[in-house]
């Protein structure tokens, strides 16, 4: 039984907030980034605004605490998923599949053709589950984030 999350629309009064989820869920994995890199994953509060100015970004509760979150932007007829987390000690749950169902039905509403992301390569956890929900690594042409190798991934939702 999938456990029931809230989704909610954040605000710039979550930059904050959203920083610390992004920071508590890379921290495990900062030795395996550049410097460069881990700045680009974990924005700091100031980015996480510009980054609402951008597109939306979505904050997930599970039992009243914070769970994750998930953002993204346009990119012609794509949505583009950008920071999508779920702090450590709730993965498991599904929280990140709830995440990926809730964005790919905000794309279907908005008309946009596909889902598309970028995750780093070590990261096997959050490509298993964009393969399990249907994304497929594109990788044209082979992507870096200040030297830190990267996977692109697409899901059509047509």
């Amino acid at each position: 039984m999938e456990n029931t999350i809230h989704i909610r629309l954040a605000k710039k009064s979550d930059a904050e907030l959203i920083h610390n989820i992004l920071s508590d869920s890379f921290k495990a994995y900062q030795e395996l980034f550049t410097e460069g890199a881990y700045a680009v994953m974990v924005v700091s509060p100031k980015g996480v605004e510009k980054r609402l100015n951008q597109g939306p970004i979505w904050i997930a509760e599970h039992e009243g605490e914070i769970a994750g979150t998930i953002g993204g932007m346009e990119l012609i007829h794509t949505f583009q998923i950008r920071g999508m987390v779920v702090l450590p000690h709730l993965r498991g749950l599904k929280i990140g599949y709830q995440l990926l169902r809730y964005v790919e039905n905000y794309a279907r509403q908005n008309n946009y053709h596909s889902l598309s992301l970028l995750t780093t390569a070590h990261i096997d956890e959050g490509i298993k589950l964009y393969k399990k929900f249907g994304f497929k690594i594109i990788n044209k042409p082979p992507y870096e984030i200040d030297g830190t190798h990267c996977i692109y991934m697409e899901k059509l939702i047509l």
